[in-house]
């Protein structure tokens, strides 16, 4: 285990009680979406509020945010349970630029950003049998350029493009599937070149080019080779891991944090504590 020093904390400024969902690095230094349904810009430095983008960022709560939208990736993307997707330049306080609406105003829970493409992508919570993973050219936000509406039965929680390939995208969802397509292929099914079976997914991603994390709800972890489909060989092992709560000595698992071989983020409500575990992939799957 690595010993980090704490440099910096702060309360963002936020009413008393009020819980932060995510952090995201950006132009102005980090945006920040919490409870209260805000989005918060703050330099990343010393942790002081920089402004309000927006104080009322959806209606019925904002639920993910992320960085890299537009031509440029300067624009910050957030969804919310009002079934929309928003964008925001973190250089102005206007209000937000682009907005998109999910299929039957559905709960977005989940979004990715493809500068190089201009796309973002949203994953809904479960609505009247279906979980849409729905994709949009943000020059042209009226109407989806694509949509897949049968590879999950269940809310979609997490949305990745590849490092390096621009029309890989991974999903991940509570009926336990993670699911990577190939976007250039307009058939759904075809479009779906694996799936990992893991259990309710919490958190999934790329840990490196050619290898995929998942850490389920209950803090069950495991790291899988990508596979090629047009490679006869047999599909490698994956790693498991298990429940990591014992070994790590914490109550839950925050998220995965890559670089270099990666860290994961634990947390100890008993102490209030925040640790940063070194993560060695195996040898079978590096």
């Amino acid at each position: 285990m690595h010993t980090l020093k704490a440099t910096g904390a702060s309360s963002l400024s936020l009413p008393e009680g009020s819980y932060i969902y995510a952090l995201a690095p950006c132009s102005a230094g980090l945006a920040a979406i919490s409870s209260d349904d805000s989005l918060r810009l703050i330099d990343s430095a010393n942790l002081k509020q920089i402004s309000v983008l927006s104080s009322q960022t959806h209606s019925g709560g904002v639920t993910c945010l992320r960085t890299g939208a537009g031509e440029q990736g300067t624009l910050l993307a957030t969804g919310g349970r009002d079934g929309k997707v928003r964008l925001w330049d973190a250089n102005r306080t206007a209000g937000a630029t682009v907005e998109f609406e999910a299929l039957k105003n559905a709960p977005v829970l989940s979004v990715a950003c493809n500068a190089a493409t201009n796309t973002v992508v949203a994953g809904t919570e479960l609505v009247s049998s279906q979980a849409v993973v729905s994709f949009w050219d943000i020059r042209f936000p009226r109407e989806p350029r694509l949509q897949y509406v049968e590879s999950h039965n269940d809310d979609v929680t997490e949305l990745e493009y590849h490092p390096t390939q621009n029309h890989i995208l991974l999903s991940g969802s509570t009926d336990g599937l993670v699911n990577i397509y190939d976007t250039t292929i307009q058939d759904e099914d075809d479009a779906l070149v694996q799936v990992i079976n893991h259990g309710s997914v919490h958190h999934a991603g790329f840990l490196s080019p050619d290898t995929v994390y998942a850490l389920s709800h209950d803090e069950v972890f495991s790291i899988h080779p990508m596979t090629n489909p047009d490679d006869p060989q047999k599909e490698p092992e994956p790693v498991l891991f298990g429940d990591l709560r014992e070994p790590l000595a914490c109550e839950y698992v925050v998220q995965l944090c890559p670089g270099g071989a990666g860290y994961l983020a634990v947390g100890n409500k008993m102490y209030s504590s925040l640790i940063f575990w070194f993560v060695c992939l195996p040898c079978s799957v590096c």
